[in-house]
């Protein structure tokens, strides 16, 4: 993700003689933006990826204990808070659903 904005840096720096400052940032922060939605892409790709993983029976749903087993860091503890923090209707079970909002909503507060 630093890769990407730092490439629309050097991108927009180049032609920074001829555009006017304002508009140099409003297209540094377009560039920005747009990288940070690709990463987000990607992002969403893995972690459906992983969802698929941590789904060991197929009912579409990741229980609380398929995460702690696939989680291979952090304590009982830890894992628990974290599935918590995922679950957003807090019904035990992680719907794909929930993974990709919690996943948006981080990807947002880096914005």
């Amino acid at each position: 993700m630093i890769r990407g904005v730092l490439l629309a840096v050097l991108g927009l720096v180049a032609g920074i003689n001829t555009v006017r400052a304002d508009d140099y940032m409003d297209q540094l922060k377009a560039q920005i933006i747009q990288v940070v939605k690709e990463q987000e892409l990607e992002i969403y790709s893995e972690a459906m990826k992983e969802f698929q993983n941590m789904d060991t029976d197929d009912n579409g749903y990741v229980s609380l204990e398929e995460f702690v087993h696939f989680q291979s860091y952090g304590t009982a503890e830890q894992k628990e808070q974290a599935y918590n923090a995922m679950d957003g209707n807090h019904d035990g079970k992680l719907s794909q659903q929930e993974l990709w909002i919690f996943i948006h909503h981080k990807m947002k507060a880096l914005q």
